[in-house]
């Protein structure tokens, strides 16, 4: 599971962009261990498109702790945006993007949850006791997006993320 983080008010490189990134990094690296990677690009020309995103490894039982920390992070600042996205067996990778204004704790669940299952390539969910996916996550996205809102040309399913 890729997670990017990008600000409307803060550019990429502002250190105090950075430092928030930094904290929210942290935070995920307490539920699984983190690798740093080339932004693959910015959600619709946004500034704060992030020089880097992290590839978060998610363990069995970590996905109430990435949504809770997501959700948290988010809450602190309306400019703030998160996109988490994964790979499908097909090749295609789906992306889920969430901010202050849209996030909701049920639906970025199913869409971690749902990436977890198409990366394992098993019906299994990272967390006992996870609701099953059964299709769409019921947030609305386009071009097949799983978000509360969808980054147009990616081809995103709801449900889990995993790297």
């Amino acid at each position: 599971m890729v997670v990017a983080a990008t600000s409307d008010r803060f550019d990429a490189d502002d250190d105090r962009w950075l430092s928030q990134v930094r904290l929210l990094h942290q935070d995920l690296s307490r539920e699984g261990p983190l690798r740093m990677q080339a932004a693959s690009g910015g959600l619709g020309g946004a500034r704060g498109a992030g020089p880097q995103e992290v590839a978060v490894v998610v363990a069995s039982g970590a996905v109430s702790g990435i949504v809770a920390i997501i959700t948290t992070w988010l809450r602190l600042g309306r400019d703030r945006t998160v996109r988490v996205s994964w790979d499908e067996p097909d090749g295609n990778r789906r992306t889920f993007t969430v901010d202050a204004t849209n996030v909701d704790n049920a639906t970025l669940r199913s869409a971690i949850e749902h990436g977890l299952r198409t990366a394992n390539g098993d019906g299994s969910s990272g967390d006992s006791g996870a609701s099953g996916d059964s299709g769409d996550s019921g947030a609305s996205g386009d071009s097949g997006d799983s978000g509360a809102s969808g980054d147009s040309g990616d081809s995103g399913d709801s449900g889990d993320s995993s790297d």
